[in-house]
């Protein structure tokens, strides 16, 4: 018995092993409901529920917006090209014209530098934006958006580069980042996926009908927010803290509730205070009376009243 468990344990082991292997091209493989990738040959796909077993032996996660990694031959290591490609659920994005690279890199290293100010107070490694990587470009027959920078960081350059295609209900994402060299073979493998991949019936950006969600980012904010992650912006402007007289204010607001709710308990006190010092009081007029005139204490205590009323 003991031989024919083992066996069994063992074909299950190998079923679910195969199972997790990554998906060889060429095929087609679906990126959720949202688009369909013509995977090329030599290419592997992982999809988003082997993600976790594929990042086993690493300290990555697997976020809710990830779609799958694709696996491409690298041809200078023994290691394969990672594309992580995610699905934001943004809407639909107001296709505004891209401002020219100029103003754009000048609003990008504004950004930077309240980031960069952010992450000091917190002892964080401060990066600088010097110039582009990739120029803010979008193509609007295709609906994607191109955008990379050339970073600084503890005196070490380094670049990031990024794509949108943008749909109907959001944004498919690759995010990449790395040196000049491998620059290079991303950008010739980024042209490749692009002609590989396709928005599902009904999800592409050219479909959208007006009842849709709108994204609140614009192309310009779709760049900036690319660049610096989510959560430096915030509907596509940039998050500052509050000015030191906004905190003034909010600390006398502060100050002058307190003193209202001190004032008013206090004066709240007091009332209950002589309210029963006078129940205490008539009681022991009361008491007084019951003792000296029996039965006719409360007469006699109507009278006191009356007599004190001026009646």
């Amino acid at each position: 018995m003991k031989g024919i468990a083992f066996l069994v344990g063992l074909l299950l082991s190998s079923v679910s092993l195969h199972s997790a292997a990554p998906i060889e091209g060429p095929t087609n493989v679906s990126l959720g409901a949202e688009a369909v990738l013509d995977l090329p040959e030599g290419w592997r796909w992982v999809p988003k529920e082997q993600m976790p077993a594929y990042f086993a032996a690493t300290s990555r996660t697997v976020s809710a917006w990830d779609l799958g990694v694709v696996l491409v031959p690298s041809s200078n290591s023994g290691q394969a090209q990672e594309l992580r490609l995610q699905f934001e659920p943004l809407g639909a994005l107001n296709e505004v014209g891209l401002q020219d690279p100029e103003t754009l890199l000048g609003s990008a290293r504004e950004v930077a530098a309240a980031v960069g100010l952010r992450r000091q107070r917190v002892g964080l490694a401060v990066r600088e934006l010097n110039t582009w990587r990739w120029e803010p470009n979008y193509q609007a027959e295709s609906h994607v958006l191109r955008f990379g920078g050339s970073w600084m960081e503890l005196e070490q350059e380094g670049i990031s580069m990024h794509l949108r295609w943008l749909g109907r209900f959001g944004a498919i994402k690759l995010d990449w980042k790395g040196d000049e060299e491998g620059a290079y073979v991303f950008t010739a493998l980024s042209e490749q996926l692009d002609e590989a991949l396709h928005f599902a019936p009904g999800h592409g950006l050219a479909e959208r009908q007006p009842g849709d969600a709108a994204a609140k980012l614009d192309l310009n904010a779709l760049v900036l927010d690319g660049l610096f992650g989510r959560g430096a912006l915030k509907g596509g402007k940039q998050e500052e803290p509050p000015p030191i007289y906004a905190w003034i204010l909010g600390a006398l607001v502060a100050a002058v509730a307190a003193a209202w709710l001190v004032i008013t308990g206090w004066r709240s006190l007091e009332s209950w205070l002589k309210m029963r010092a006078a129940a205490k009081d008539g009681e022991i007029r009361l008491g007084y009376y019951e003792k000296k005139l029996g039965s006719r204490s409360h007469e006699v205590e109507l009278e006191e009243e009356e007599k004190q009323e001026g009646y």
